[in-house]
């Protein structure tokens, strides 16, 4: 086991925790089709790059026999793709990129009309666009991947219903539409995108209705990938239903399943783990919610030193489990987020490894942890995280600097603390706890003041919230100052007027160059 692992298990364990190929035959006719499904899927790829050449145009009207180009595995039907059909194919592809409320619409459209012409549904009439077309699963992924790129409110549905048309015209003898696991991915795209009651549970069902149909047709490009699965996991995960994490969870224990039973391809990746360990820091009903977070968190290391590379953790998944600890609160749960700050701190550094590296979001979830400890020495511990993410400030790569939300979060734990000292006042430690009770106030001021200077000199992430002025506005009626909480309307009023300035000064900028691009 190397440092890493060791490092991260003593810490859990101290806290309980298609090149070369002949192009003329139907096996690589297919292989050309595989390249245009991953073409059709990829969102990381540019229009251009999503289109089948001519030569391949060429090469795929070419084609063997019919017998043997259905015996292959991902052939789209039993006869040749022609050349029109490709260019077809091409048009949809580079309409479904666009991320709109309209284009789906047109690409459906253009679907269906030309499988009007294809099965004569239509009137015969000389149409040349649609002359020797013969739409195929290329086009049916097109169009998902169209539906899951569409912000219209029942886009994911549509995108079912497309899916669902395809596996209907296989069985009625078109196989050309057969879908395979890109055009399920599409679906099941569209559904963890959707903003729908129910999307992630009907994600979730669409991997068993892929499981059900490859069990009615045999064929193997209907085998579950990782994408798939990484789709509904993370749709389940972000859903915040009722006992979510534990849902993507299971299914990320049935991923590793099906695995561990022949389909080497499902592995999650890095943002799979994220999502549910994110999942869990957001589920307040479960008490075992940070310790399940660092359970994965453990696993997924594991997996990375098996030599799984998209399970290393990175600085996101670190600070999920960080938020885990922050919002699970207590005492034991701010010691780990403290110890697991230090493991990030040092795997960085030893392994010369920026992607686990610790950003602003790492220590300002590590002082929400020391807020919510309920430690009486909360605010100390505190300013030492401040002071050292100051340093960083002037001395790093831009990583880390403080920001409203930082200097929020260190005032709270100010607050708590005074909070503390006011519970534990007795006659014989009255006078220890008031003087306590006053520096937390100072301090939340002081803390404050350094916010808002820096806001006003231009620092727009460090504009004091709401919530900043109202906990020091507590603390000082906590000490019995009502003079503070005055002063404290006075910065809010002198941030609020700034900020009202600016808007106004940047509309008058505005009117000002659209005045001038007339002239």
């Amino acid at each position: 086991m190397g440092h890493r692992s060791l490092m991260l298990l003593a810490t859990l364990q101290v806290t309980v925790v298609v090149n070369g190929f002949h192009p003329s035959t139907p096996s690589n006719i297919a292989k050309i089709h595989r390249v245009c499904y991953e073409h059709v899927t990829s969102s990381s790829q540019s229009p251009s790059e999503l289109h089948v050449s001519s030569e391949q145009e060429q090469q795929v009207s070419t084609g063997g026999s019919d017998d043997q180009a259905g015996q292959s595995a991902g052939h789209l039907a039993t006869r040749d793709v022609s050349s029109e059909t490709v260019h077809f194919n091409n048009k949809l592809i580079t309409l479904s990129q666009n991320f709109d409320r309209n284009t789906a619409e047109k690409v459906e459209q253009r679907l269906l009309s030309a499988l009007d012409y294809t099965l004569g549904d239509a009137p015969p009439h000389n149409d040349d666009e649609m002359s020797g077309v013969r739409p195929n699963v290329v086009s049916f992924t097109a169009v998902c991947n169209a539906w899951a790129r569409s912000t219209l409110p029942n886009a994911a549905t549509r995108a079912e219903l497309i899916l669902n048309k395809a596996m209907d015209l296989y069985r009625s003898g078109y196989t050309e539409a057969r879908p395979n696991a890109f055009t399920f991915n599409a679906a099941i795209t569209a559904w963890s995108r959707s903003r729908d009651k129910g999307a992630a549970d009907n994600a979730v069902r669409l991997l068993d209705v892929m499981a059900d149909f490859r069990e009615e047709t045999g064929e193997d490009d209907l085998q579950p990938n990782a994408r798939c699965y990484n789709l509904a996991i993370n749709a389940v995960a972000r859903s915040r239903g009722n006992r979510c994490a534990d849902k993507a969870l299971a299914l990320l224990n049935r991923m590793e399943t099906l695995h561990d039973e022949g389909y080497p391809e499902l592995v999650p990746d890095a943002l799979t783990f994220g999502s549910i360990i994110n999942a869990y820091a957001n589920d307040r009903s479960d008490k075992r919610a940070s310790d399940k977070a660092a359970d994965l968190l453990q696993r997924m290391e594991s997996m990375h030193q098996m030599g799984v590379p998209n399970c290393k953790p990175n600085t996101f998944v670190y600070n999920s489990c960080l938020n885990a600890f922050a919002k699970a609160g207590g005492p034991a749960n701010a010691e780990k987020a403290g110890l697991f700050l230090e493991v990030m701190e040092n795997l960085s550094i030893a392994e010369q490894d920026d992607s686990i590296k610790p950003d602003s979001i790492s220590f300002s979830t590590v002082i929400n942890a020391y807020a919510n400890s309920g430690w009486r020495d909360a605010g100390e511990k505190v300013d030492v995280i401040l002071e050292k993410m100051k340093m960083l400030d002037v001395t790093g790569d831009g990583t880390v600097s403080c920001n409203a939300i930082s200097y929020t979060a260190a005032i709270k734990a100010w607050v708590n603390s005074a909070k503390v000292a006011a519970r534990n006042c007795s006659e014989e430690e009255g006078n220890e706890e008031a003087e306590y009770i006053q520096k937390a106030k100072q301090r939340a001021w002081q803390i404050l003041t350094e916010c808002a200077l820096l806001n006003l000199a231009g620092d727009r992430k460090c504009q004091p919230s709401n919530a900043t002025y109202d906990l020091v506005k507590e603390v000082c009626m906590l000490a019995g100052d009502k003079q503070g909480i005055e002063e404290v309307e006075a910065v809010r009023r002198r941030i609020d007027a700034k900020s009202t300035k600016k808007r106004g000064d940047g509309g008058r900028n505005r009117r000002r160059r659209s005045r001038n691009s007339y002239s």
